[in-house]
């Protein structure tokens, strides 16, 4: 089941990032490393993890993994901090339900977007609120894309 709701505001404080060209079925071993180095930093993670897919290219997918953490600390050669993350004006995809289907509400905010002819400003972010492992139809994940504000 989704809901879509525009106007929205996605603001995170305090992040280490992560983005590359890589495989989906990586993105576990990623979150593990990024856990590590949160780890490591003496910093403590906050909440889910946001994807962002910024594009496809040679057959691998340009990823951004975001963890929220406690406190600011150094980047490292493949982990970099970044203080907030924004994305104003933006439509939100509350996605309610497995997290293998989270595509589903992304495609229907893009028929959102196309049908209300909005332009998008930024590339999707994925923000989990809730893995229910047991139950995963009780998941949830909220689904961003920035869309200007101009009328034209």
């Amino acid at each position: 089941m989704t809901t879509i709701i525009e106007h929205q505001t996605l603001e995170l404080h305090h992040l280490i990032s992560f983005r590359g060209l890589i495989d989906l079925q990586e993105i576990p071993a990623l979150e593990k490393k990024l856990e590590q180095e949160i780890h490591l930093a003496g910093a403590k993670r906050e909440s889910g993890m946001i994807k962002a897919v910024h594009g496809f290219l040679y057959g691998k997918y340009d990823i951004e993994l975001l963890i929220p953490i406690n406190k600011r600390i150094h980047n490292t050669d493949q982990y970099k901090y970044k203080e907030t993350l924004k994305i104003v004006n933006a439509l939100l995809g509350k996605h309610i339900g497995n997290p293998d289907e989270a595509d589903e509400t992304l495609l229907e905010l893009e028929h959102y977007i196309s049908t209300n002819q909005y332009l998008p400003t930024s590339v999707a972010y994925q923000v989990v609120k809730k893995i229910n492992g047991a139950e995963p139809e009780k998941s949830e994940i909220d689904i961003y894309i920035g869309v200007s504000a101009n009328i034209l």
